[in-house]
């Protein structure tokens, strides 16, 4: 397990999501933050029982809380420009990687495999994304205000204990960096 992976099961014991890769920039990703913290979700957005792996309305049933909610203020994520990858022939003035005679970009994964000799993350719809095992650092967005803040300020002793580095003013006017590679820090 990963550094990153090790923050992300440790931060959510303590309530807080945090998120790799969610699309798009900044303001996109805030609108897809889940619902629950650990949610279980099918490829439509359904919440899922996670005992029986069926769609299901309702997080609570008989009284029993399946998932934790959300808390925006306990929230850690980086988005797709963060992680995005970038690819030789994205710069194409002709087709700017739509595809083209002149870089013979003709698109799927058999081409993306031609360039990159690693594990890349396709999930949001336009980027071809580094993973945390193939990137090792990133910018992550929180919540600027006081109490996103505060949180914030709490898990930095936790970040630590987990041989991270990270990098902040501690004010909500800039994001978090955070290193799970030993090489980098």
């Amino acid at each position: 397990m990963n550094g990153f992976e090790r923050m992300k099961e440790r931060l959510t014991q303590e309530g807080w999501f945090v998120g790799w890769n969610l699309p798009c920039c900044q303001s996109c990703a805030w609108s897809e933050l889940p619902d629950y913290i650990d949610g279980q979700y099918d490829a439509k957005g359904n919440l899922l029982n996670p005992k029986t792996g069926k769609k299901m309305r309702d997080p609570y049933i008989n009284g029993s809380k399946y998932y934790r909610k959300l808390d925006l203020n306990k929230v850690l994520f980086n988005h797709s420009q963060d992680c995005q990858l970038d690819m030789k022939w994205q710069d194409c003035k002709e087709c700017h990687g739509e595809g083209c005679d002149n870089c013979h970009w003709e698109g799927g994964q058999e081409a993306i495999d031609q360039e990159v000799d690693f594990e890349v993350d396709t999930s949001v719809e336009g980027f071809i994304c580094n993973t945390p095992d193939s990137q090792k650092e990133s910018l992550f967005c929180f919540a600027g205000g006081n109490t996103g803040v505060m949180n914030l300020k709490a898990i930095l002793p936790i970040l630590t204990e987990l041989g991270l580095a990270w990098g902040w003013d501690k004010t909500g006017a800039e994001r978090i960096w955070i290193c799970w590679e030993d090489d980098l820090i």
